[in-house]
């Protein structure tokens, strides 16, 4: 029988046991733009193993690092509670000088006055935030350099690395890291305000993590990033911290998405569930969480960095929740449109159950967050057999998923009306509305599912709708696919009909409107809008329609999403012929340190505001308010009054509003 040493047995357990309390790091990024010793101040050091300090960045092209004021303060602060400190070097926005001092004739001085800044404040190390094109190759041949220096005084050297650009990161660079901060967020964001969604998924997580394993490394060597912020998407733009997000809905903490806010936007982010489910996750999976940033958090009950120490330290002893659904009866058969109870029974014996989610397939029709758990499953629809299931979660992030239930829904025939009452022409008639009744009989849908996921359980594809009025639209449509609506016409008359509609095609695409199978309006063209979520009115005029019942098709001669149409007796106010959104703005530079210039590239006669707005979504500067000319513009405009960070500046010009990221230096 082979005997191990001590050492040798320590290290297997170590290996093939589960993380502790003390191996597992929770990592957290402050930003030194700020007043540092107060934004430290503010942390609970006791709940963190490293404290990143965002960013020391050259000052100029021979590589000096200035000293950063109050930095040995908050070194000593973090020492004193056991956390190590790094300083991280780059972001999202590399100082130019970067370009030069990577460079084989610059990169050994420059790595010289990193480790001496790094002595002289008494730092634990070094973390590399390059991230996208800065990842060239100058990165391999630094990284290596910068390894072998810091390691000879004991020093550590990290990575923040995202999977959109980890293919340029070779595996001899990725040995080089102690462990890798994989930014988990960020998919989406306000610099994209047309491209909405959850920025930071589980899912997107699950990939993550797949991915950077697939690349080699060990769970040992991952850490699993997290964000303390959302992106609310719409007629505003904007990022949110979370300890302004639990006083916006009564649900926000344990949610990860809010809808119909006041402006009409969602807002997307992690709530404490999900948080509690990425350390659960990175607990089996990873050795720690990632946190951009810290000034971020609440300082209460609503804490993401207690929810995270919570999880830990509860990681081999929390019980799983129980969950099951006690009604409808498995087997049991509804007519379509039936407004059908939902209702579960969930238990917690070591905790408590914060929210019980119900599901047909895997659309999520509703959530209960107190007992006795149960939702109403309005209009009822999608025909032939559902499977329902609810979802339990405890306090710590645990959940349990119950058996399925399966009911028939007996497709409405003939086809009637979603509600039971008939559509009012004149009147606003929305998309996701049509009839109740089987695919080709209520509507035709080319897929089988509905692939918004959102609103019906039908093959027609229904999403959230980044518009004025929230609400949803349909889209993912395509040539051949309709829909139909029972509607009645008050009176013989000459209609206008508003078509509400956003085109991320290149192109114009077509649609037409049929009552009782007579197509009314002709070719109505959609034009391109420049994304799938950034909306139009097109208006079409003098439309003929005769009193009485009719059933209203809406057929799709081409591809776009469709919010609503909606008719008037009265002529409506054509769309603009920037309805597209045409103009073009850029910001430069970008960094700006004392000024900047706005180019805004055709655009029409229009009065325009352009303002800067924080990351509070505060307007802190309006650069200019009054009537522009056609063209192009430049408007130069001072950032010396600014301070250090994040602005986002915002330009509203004939209905059209587009906004740019700005850094502040």
């Amino acid at each position: 029988m082979k005997k191990y040493s001590p050492a040798i047995l320590f290290s297997l357990f170590l290996l093939f046991s589960p993380l502790s309390h003390a191996q597992f790091r929770v990592v957290g990024y402050l930003p030194n733009w700020g007043t540092l010793i107060d934004d430290a101040s503010a942390v609970d050091f006791t709940k963190l193993t490293h404290l990143n300090i965002a960013f020391i960045n050259p000052t100029d092209a021979t590589g000096t690092l200035a000293p950063t004021t109050d930095l040995s303060t908050v070194v000593s602060m973090a020492h004193t509670n056991n956390v190590k400190v790094l300083a991280s070097i780059g972001g999202a926005n590399l100082p130019t000088y970067y370009s030069t001092l990577l460079t084989a004739a610059n990169r050994g001085a420059f790595i010289h006055k990193l480790i001496q800044f790094t002595l002289t404040y008494n730092l634990d190390g070094i973390d590399v935030d390059f991230e996208g094109s800065a990842v060239n190759g100058n990165y391999e041949p630094f990284v290596v350099l910068l390894k072998d220096s810091l390691q000879a005084h004991g020093k550590l050297m990290t990575a923040a690395v995202g999977t959109w650009f980890g293919g340029s990161i070779t595996s001899t660079a990725l040995a080089q890291f102690d462990y890798i901060n994989i930014m988990t967020y960020d998919k989406t964001g306000p610099w994209a305000p047309y491209s909405p969604g959850q920025h930071s998924s589980y899912q997107f997580a699950l990939d993550d993590i797949t991915y950077w394993s697939g690349r080699g490394l060990t769970a040992d060597k991952m850490v699993l990033g997290v964000p303390f912020y959302g992106y609310y998407f719409g007629t505003y733009s904007t990022t949110y911290f979370w300890s302004q997000i639990p006083s916006l809905a009564p649900s926000a903490i344990n949610d990860d998405e809010i809808y119909f806010l006041p402006s009409g936007d969602v807002l997307y982010y992690n709530g404490l569930l999900m948080i509690k489910r990425k350390t659960e996750l990175a607990l089996n999976k990873a050795s720690g969480i990632m946190i951009w940033e810290l000034r971020m958090d609440t300082h209460d009950a609503n804490s993401l960095l207690t929810a995270i120490n919570d999880v830990v330290d509860n990681a081999s002893g929390n019980l799983t929740p129980t969950t099951a659904l006690t009604a409808p009866s498995n087997g049991t058969t509804f007519a379509e449109g039936t407004n059908i109870t939902l209702s579960a029974d969930a238990a917690d014996t070591d905790g408590s159950i914060v929210k019980v989610e119900f599901y047909v397939g895997t659309l999520k029709i509703g959530q209960d967050l107190t007992a006795p758990y149960s939702i109403t499953w309005n209009n009822a629809c999608g025909g032939g057999s559902q499977n329902l299931t609810t979802i339990a979660y405890d306090n710590l992030g645990a959940s349990d998923t119950s058996g399925v239930s399966t009911v028939t829904i007996s497709n409405a025939s003939p086809a009637t009306a979603f509600g039971g009452t008939r559509w009012g022409i004149p009147g606003k008639i929305e998309a996701e509305n049509f009839n109740l009744g089987a695919n080709g009989t209520a509507y035709y849908d080319n897929t089988a599912t509905n692939q918004g996921n959102f609103y019906r359980e039908t093959a027609v594809d229904i999403e959230h709708a980044i518009d004025a009025n929230g609400g949803y639209d349909v889209g993912w449509t395509s040539s051949g696919e309709w829909m139909e609506y029972d509607v009645t016409i008050a009176s013989d008359n000459n209609y206008s009909i508003s078509v509400r509609a956003a085109n991320g095609n290149s192109g114009t695409q077509n649609f037409h409107i049929e009552m009782d199978g007579v197509n009314v309006t002709g070719a109505i063209s959609i034009p391109a809008t420049g994304a799938w979520q950034k909306w139009s009115t097109v208006t079409v005029n003098n439309i003929s329609l005769t009193q009485g019942d009719k059933k209203m098709r809406i057929a799709f001669d081409g591809g776009f999403n469709l919010n609503f149409v909606n008719f008037s007796s009265t002529t409506a106010i054509t769309s603009s012929a920037n309805a597209s959104g045409a103009f073009h703005a850029q910001v430069y530079p970008n960094p700006a340190s004392g000024s900047a210039t706005l180019s805004l590239t055709q655009i029409e006669s229009a009065e325009t505001r352009i303002s800067l707005f924080d990351q509070l979504n505060r307007e802190v500067k309006v650069i200019s308010n009054g009537y522009f000319y056609p063209g192009d513009i430049q408007v130069p405009f001072s950032t010396s009054d600014l301070a250090a960070g994040i602005y986002f500046c915002k330009i509203v010009s004939n209905n059209q509003t587009e906004t740019i990221k700005l850094i502040k230096e």
